[in-house]
């Protein structure tokens, strides 16, 4: 099988502090990896240099051959979705509407009861359909991370149309989960 995304030689440097260096990976599509390391060992910069959030300083990281940066922005969007180890919305939208936002950017526009359909199945595989009306910042911080959750897996498969090979990247995915959760 041919690997979805490559990382070849690349290291990642701030303010003249090497943070990664000659890191080399190739992620299969159907596979599951785990990066495991102490705290500070670069696992969360790795992943934003894999996603496109970071742009390494040396090597360079490939999504089927093609170099990340030469990748539109809705293209990657519908090629890999990205759940954060933590991220913060200070606007009043509701669990439904933060789903949603899942629905653009991947090369699809959805509207009417196809979109509904959609943010509701991605609610439901994520438990969080009885928080569809809630604010999203009144939730609990687990409540919070699988409404986020909810809005990856509506990404993914709103970009499946014309991606059908894809990632999902989980940065410390179960830190803010209850137990039932976790497991």
């Amino acid at each position: 099988m041919t690997p979805l995304v490559e990382a070849e030689g690349v290291g990642f440097t701030m303010r003249r502090t090497t943070i990664l260096q000659d890191v080399s990976l190739a992620l299969l599509p159907g596979r599951i990896t785990v990066v495991l390391g102490p705290n500070g060992a670069g696992k969360s910069t790795l992943l934003r240099l894999l996603v496109g959030e970071l742009a390494p300083t040396a090597g360079r990281v490939r999504y089927d051959g093609v170099a990340i940066g030469a990748l539109p922005h809705w293209k990657l969007a519908a090629k890999r979705a990205v759940l954060p180890q933590s991220g913060s919305l200070a606007f009043p939208f509701t669990a439904y509407e933060v789903v949603a936002l899942g629905l653009d950017g991947a090369g699809n526009r959805f509207a009417g009861k196809t979109a509904q359909a959609r943010v509701a199945a991605a609610l439901e595989q994520a438990d969080v359909a009885h928080l569809a009306d809630r604010q999203f910042p009144t939730l609990s911080g687990g409540e919070q991370q699988r409404v986020q959750f909810a809005r990856v897996l509506c990404q993914l498969e709103s970009g499946r149309a014309h991606e059908p090979r894809q990632m999902l990247f989980l940065d410390e995915p179960v830190s803010g989960l209850d137990l039932e959760h976790q497991i």
